[in-house]
């Protein structure tokens, strides 16, 4: 199941949700620009040591991901947060490989869906869910790839689908966002 309109579709539908629904400010355009050059190099490997495999996009997303989450003023907790994630995240790759527990729901479904409400509950803002997310999954992913290229299983560090559960991951962040955004907005306007 990779194929490449589950990267597209969610790829494009977080650009128009950013684009349309977000303010006006530097995180809106760091955001568009990420996704604009994670969309473009996609395709792009980058061979390191000769051995290991390496999507451009996923450069791309690590170094944009650091310099988010390194904006954002950050606790402990936060961080403690951070950490949970990167190793719920592995745990449910790894947990894929060894058992048998995708005859239910997908993979690519399954994990964004239990990522995205541990993240909800763990995390006070949607700004810090959101840099969570992005710098969790991207080293969970790395760490992931590193343990299943030592064992010769892969020869690439970062495939495709890991692109697709980290869009419909965020794509659920976003939905759930403006679902609380409208419901808030409501309220006001009953109560007025």
């Amino acid at each position: 199941m990779n194929e490449p309109f589950l990267f597209y579709w969610p790829g494009w539908l977080i650009i128009i949700i950013v684009y349309f629904f977000i303010d006006e400010n530097k995180a809106k355009y760091f955001f568009l620009y990420t996704m604009f050059l994670i969309i473009l190099l996609i395709d792009v490997n980058v061979s390191i040591f000769g051995e290991v495999n390496i999507s451009a996009s996923f450069i791309v997303l690590f170094i944009s991901s650091l310099l988010y989450y390194a904006t954002l003023s950050f606790s402990y907790y936060d961080l403690f947060v951070t950490i949970t994630v990167i190793f719920g995240y592995m745990a449910s790759l790894i947990w894929g490989k060894i058992a048998p527990i995708w005859f239910v729901i997908h993979p690519q479904l399954m994990i964004p869906l239990f990522i995205g409400a541990a993240v909800i509950i763990l995390c006070r803002t949607f700004q810090h869910q959101i840099a969570t997310v992005m710098i969790s999954l991207t080293i969970g992913q790395f760490l992931f790839g590193l343990i299943v290229i030592s064992y010769r299983l892969h020869e690439y560090l970062v495939e495709q689908y890991f692109f697709t559960m980290l869009f419909i991951l965020i794509l659920f962040l976003l939905v759930i966002q403006l679902f609380t955004l409208f419901i808030r907005f409501l309220k006001m306007k009953i109560t007025f």
